[in-house]
């Protein structure tokens, strides 16, 4: 009302879905699905043109799916969901493992367990280190044997060629999803 333009509020995944329908990759399509990975896991689902909200406006909320019956604790305090794998805690969680149960030098073993964070990880796969890259692999493996086939798929990598991330989940689209 102050600055006179209309405004919607929605989350970050659906504004996604529609900054991509109307400006990215997804420029052009009528259904597709914006899956976002952050602290939690997202999705903005579009069909027939329009982000679809539910009945109460969690429609694509994918982090609380249950992936997994005897799987992590997640922090909405059920078990195996996919946010505990397939988000940034969950890729500090499968590092932090990895550094237990392994006794592999690590650029991550200079840190607490507290201080690493999945910036840190990242950094470390770009420096070569072997545990942070099983981590990842792990990561995106999960996340792409749980992602179906539909025909786009946006992860929210947006101009990253270069990118560990895009090549990643690209590879394993290609190896695994049926398109």
């Amino acid at each position: 009302e102050m600055l006179g333009i209309p405004a919607v509020l929605t989350n970050d995944a659906n504004a996604a879905a529609v900054g991509e329908m109307t400006y990215g990759a997804a420029r052009g399509m009528k259904d597709f699905i914006m899956i976002t990975l952050g602290t939690g896991v997202g999705s903005g689902i579009v069909v027939n043109g329009q982000v679809v909200y539910g009945h109460d406006g969690f429609a694509g909320e994918l982090g609380h799916v249950i992936v997994r019956h005897d799987g992590r604790r997640c922090g909405c305090g059920r078990n195996g969901c996919l946010e505990a794998y397939c988000s940034a805690t969950g890729l500090v969680r499968t590092v932090q493992g990895l550094l237990i149960a392994r006794d592999d030098e690590s650029l991550l073993r200079r840190l607490s367990s507290e201080e690493i964070t999945s910036k840190e990880v990242y950094e470390a796969v770009l420096e070569g280190d072997l545990i942070a890259q099983e981590a990842f692999s792990f990561y995106f493996l999960f996340f792409v044997f749980r992602i179906v086939s539909c025909h786009y798929c946006s992860s929210g990598v947006h101009n990253t060629k270069n990118s560990i991330r895009a090549a990643n989940i690209n590879t394993y689209y290609i190896r695994f999803l049926h398109t």
